[in-house]
């Protein structure tokens, strides 16, 4: 009975094995079959998405050159921003300019600038098949006008300064502020003004800490207690712009694996090829572990070539095996995207910049123009006719001999009056 019932047994683990074998064969090749069937239609719908990515490059620029060609007829003034010839002639008539750059023209020039940054952002975003030289170049002028934009900016604010009794409003009598709110940008100063300092009195209490109020900008700066904003001002501005982001370490990504990249074609077809390879390498495995010799077979990814396996049992499937190895990639992914900064930095990884930037920043209170006493001197010529009146008779000028003999009478006079003063002393 006990080798019967082990008989029994054995055919039992036989027949089972056997149906498993059997499930499993049909398991292959039911999912070989649909391997096949899925690689055409994904064939089928790469196909699709390249044509339907074609037609948007060329409808993309189509619309690209009706813009071109309305811009043309404007004659407004404005470059191109998808000719980095006519940007960089832009920057370089700016540049001539710029260090004169009043308030007005800061304002005006804003709306242009930024016109033309949306146009050029919008190219280097959506390259429409541009080369990687042209898409560097875009990204390059790009940088050149915001940095001028920044510093016009700065230059506008520097000629406010640099005139603080006819430029800015003495709200107080050491206190004079400046406030401008544009549709792009809010400029708020502040300062005080330069007046003769007195003798430290050791008694006088502390001074308080500087406070200030912007109201434009709902903000309220409180200054260290050794800021005492002599000599120094304070500018808050508000630009709703973000020019700043994509400058920081922690905006951009790190790179991606391969694996990540790829369309969904490569990606499932590199995933059955990684299938199968498992397979081999585990039936090697195997059979090596129960003494049996497998002839090796060559295997080539790029060419297709693929070995043939039959079915063994394996102790992880390479289903499992394959989702294994994509979580570990994941992971190693997500801990890239982790990253560390200083503790007075944004980390961009985490936090996103909305509705604009916020500036507040401290500096020293430029020279002021002196009035001093003009020592300049002019001369003035007066000419007017002269008429003669009628009651009058007119001037005659004397002859020559007339002259003459009027001067032998003087002298005559002053000889005769000569000897009189001779002949009194004598008497005397």
């Amino acid at each position: 009975l006990a080798e019967q019932a082990a008989r029994e047994e054995e055919e039992a683990e036989r027949l089972r094995l056997k149906q498993e074998q059997k499930i499993a064969a049909e398991k292959e090749k039911k999912e070989t079959a649909e391997q096949a069937l899925r690689t055409e239609q994904l064939q089928s719908s790469l196909h699709l998405i390249d044509t339907i990515s074609k037609r948007y490059v060329e409808a993309g620029w189509k619309q690209r050159d009706e813009i071109e060609w309305v811009q043309y007829l404007k004659c407004d003034g404005l470059p191109n921003p998808c000719l980095c010839g006519q940007m960089s002639t832009y920057l370089q008539l700016w540049d001539e300019t710029i260090e004169n750059t009043t308030m007005e023209q800061a304002t005006s020039r804003t709306s242009e600038v930024l016109k033309l940054l949306e146009e050029l952002t919008n190219f280097v975003d959506n390259p429409l098949g541009a080369s990687s030289r042209k898409i560097e170049n875009w990204r390059w002028i790009c940088g050149l006008f915001r940095e001028r934009q920044q510093r016009s900016l700065d230059i506008a604010s520097y000629r406010i300064l640099r005139d603080i009794s006819n430029k800015m409003n003495n709200i107080q009598l050491v206190k004079a502020d400046f406030n401008i709110v544009e549709e792009q940008f809010t400029i708020c100063l502040w300062t005080m003004v330069s007046v003769p300092k007195s003798y430290p009195n050791p008694r006088a209490p502390p001074r308080p800490r500087v406070e200030v109020a912007f109201p434009q900008l709902k903000m309220n700066v409180l200054l260290p207690a050794i800021i005492d904003c002599y000599l120094l001002a304070l500018r808050t501005m508000y630009v709703k712009y973000d020019h700043l982001s994509d400058s920081c370490a922690s905006y951009h990504e790190p790179e991606i694996p391969d694996a990540y990249s790829e369309n969904i074609y490569h990606s499932t077809l590199n995933e059955w090829y990684s299938k199968l390879i498992y397979k081999y390498e585990q039936y090697r495995v195997i059979k090596k572990a129960e003494g049996v010799s497998v002839p090796k077979q060559e295997y080539d990814r790029e060419a297709g070539i693929m070995p043939q396996v039959p079915y063994a049992r394996m102790p992880v499937s390479p289903s499992t095996h394959i989702i294994s190895e994509e979580d570990v990639l994941y992971g190693e992914l997500r801990q890239s995207f982790i990253t560390t900064v200083e503790p007075n930095v944004v980390n961009l990884r985490k936090h996103i910049i909305l509705g604009g930037i916020f500036f507040v920043e401290l500096y020293f209170q430029p020279p002021q123009p002196q009035l001093l006493v003009s020592m300049e001197m002019s001369i003035t010529r007066c000419e007017c006719e002269y008429r003669a009146h009628s009651g009058l008779t007119p001037y005659r000028f004397s002859t020559g001999t007339e002259v003459l003999e009027r001067g032998k009478v003087s002298r005559s006079l002053q000889s005769s009056r000569a000897c009189a003063r001779t002949e009194l002393h004598h008497r005397r």
